[in-house]
């Protein structure tokens, strides 16, 4: 890895280099007038954030007091510099936020792109977002950055994405067909809040699993001292088997866009893995399987006798027998905590977490139909399960985007709609499976398909002095939903006050948006940018 990141660095360096002494070259250039000038510009914004919704243990309409509900304090402040040249430009960002101050301390070099265009091409090296797809900040075909979700999806966009080291070589041709092509020599994974209300339902669920198989194990183990300081020790980092810094774990793609007949028309091709990893419990399903087939043939007898007994003559039920019986319900219920409950001798095995190797064949297009502008994306996503029978990696799956906006003919009104969605292959193989509960694509309402539809409406007022933005996400076969508005208010020179804040409702254990259902929130932010 080590040697790796000296590769991409000399590289980079070496692009800056070459840039410099083209530009060092056009200095012999008696007709060049203007010098080069390097634009500085950035922002700093603070925010206030209060969560409204605060239910004690969960009890509707019983709340904690205004006093007493939570509360969270977010910064960020942005430094852009760049440089442009007679045939080549460089730009550095510079982000200080919670995050690039606290655990991701790389974040603070958000981007650092140096580029040359040398007659139809233009090359870029650097710690580049990218950006590929039609539709509006929602894609399916855009798959080189990783997303920053430790604060849910209220950053925008292209603010949660997480610059990657890059090179990226585009072609334009004189009938404007453009080809591209990308590389990266690693692969940064998607972040998720390992604790807290912006867990992830699937996360939390995990992780819950491997906190009670560890304190299982500790009390199964005879080093009762030992196990102790190795959970004390332990990280989620440790379940990752796969090494995703070397060379096999880097991306690649390449992406032809052009128009025809005033339709903007693209095709992609992305090679890479998952950003968000697969957990493997086989080992420890078979164990719970084990235990679970041992204890039923050895009370099989017993039982048996017991529930005839409940049916004919309850009142002369034995203590044991009543004990029993409640263990057999018990497993029925949920084999794996009676699993670790009840077999004190074994050692369970903890989950793996594995990057999917996946490969996406993409199309995108947009046109104006009327007054409407019209976007799509689509793709297959291929997996190495191509059979859908392996409970560990994802199924192949189809995925789409589209949509339209369009201004509407009063104020500054624009109303923009759009669906996602996605379809998971061969989903009969995960519900007829051995695992089938611990298949990565489980679903417990045996829905294998999923989509969203996206509004957002925006206007202003006064020169843009007021703005109002209204976002809303709705899950069709959950029908759940997230609501997101906000009010900006310009005031001198570049500051701006906006209220803003977001209400999920979730009632749907399958919703993507089940563990946020108590994150509500308001939020007062400033920003100033010059």
């Amino acid at each position: 890895m080590k040697k790796m990141k000296k590769i991409f660095t000399a590289a980079v360096i070496a692009s800056f280099a070459g840039f410099a002494f083209a530009d060092e070259w056009d200095d012999f250039d008696m007709e060049s007038s203007a010098e080069p000038a390097i634009a500085i510009s950035g922002e700093a914004q603070v925010a206030g954030r209060v969560y409204t919704d605060q239910r004690k243990d969960g009890k509707s309409g019983d709340f904690y007091s205004a006093g007493d509900m939570k509360t969270d304090a977010k910064y960020s402040g942005k430094l852009n510099f760049a440089y442009s040249g007679a045939s080549s430009d460089a730009e550095i960002k510079i982000k200080l936020d919670n995050n690039s101050l606290g655990e991701y301390k790389a974040d603070i070099l958000d981007e650092l792109t140096a580029r040359a265009y040398i007659g139809n091409f233009q090359l870029e090296a650097g710690k580049i977002k990218t950006v590929w797809g039609k539709t509006d900040k929602i894609h399916v075909v855009d798959n080189f950055n990783a997303n920053d979700y430790t604060d849910f999806i209220f950053p925008d966009y292209i603010d949660r994405r997480i610059a990657e080291p890059m090179f990226h070589v585009i072609y334009s041709t004189p009938s404007n067909v453009k080809l591209e092509g990308v590389w990266t020599p690693v692969m940064t994974v998607d972040r998720l809040a390992s604790e807290g209300i912006w867990q992830p339902a699937k996360s939390k669920e995990l992780t819950e699993t491997v906190t009670e198989i560890m304190m299982h194990n500790i009390n199964a183990s005879e080093d009762v001292a030992g196990g102790l300081l190795k959970a004390s020790k332990f990280s989620s980092d440790n379940l990752v088997k796969d090494d995703i810094h070397s060379l096999k774990y880097g991306q690649a793609g390449a992406r032809t866009t052009f128009t025809v007949a005033g339709f903007d028309l693209g095709a992609s091709y992305y090679y890479g893995h998952l950003k968000q990893p697969s957990a493997n419990l086989e080992k420890f399903s078979t164990q719970v399987a084990s235990y679970a087939a041992k204890w039923q043939k050895d009370n099989r007898d017993a039982l048996m006798a017991a529930m005839l007994k409940q049916q004919t003559n309850p009142s002369s039920l034995t203590d044991d027998e009543k004990k029993l019986l409640a263990q057999g319900d018990e497993l029925k219920a949920n084999p794996v905590a009676f699993a670790l409950k009840d077999d004190t001798d074994t050692v369970y095995a903890l989950p793996s977490l594995n990057y999917d190797q996946v490969q996406v064949f993409g199309l995108e297009g947009a046109c104006v139909l009327w007054k409407f502008n019209v976007r799509a994306e689509g793709a297959y996503y291929l997996t190495e399960d191509t059979a859908g029978d392996n409970p560990w990696i994802a199924n192949n799956s189809i995925q789409w985007v589209c949509g339209f906006d369009m201004d509407m003919p009063w104020t500054n009104m624009n109303l923009n709609i759009q669906t996602q969605g996605k379809y998971i292959l061969n989903n009969d193989k995960i519900k007829n499976g051995a695992f089938a509960k611990y298949d990565v694509d489980y679903n417990s309402d045996d829905k294998y398909i999923s989509n969203k539809i996206i509004v957002d409406v925006t206007d202003s007022y006064m020169h843009d002095t007021f703005k109002i933005d209204v976002k809303g996400i709705m899950e069709v076969e959950t029908l759940d939903f997230v609501l997101m508005p906000s009010f900006t208010v310009k005031g001198a020179d570049c500051l701006t006050v906006t209220a803003s804040g977001m209400w999920v409702k979730s009632d749907n254990k399958n919703s993507e948006f089940y563990n946020f259902r108590r994150t509500s929130f308001g939020q007062i932010s400033c920003k100033y940018m010059f």
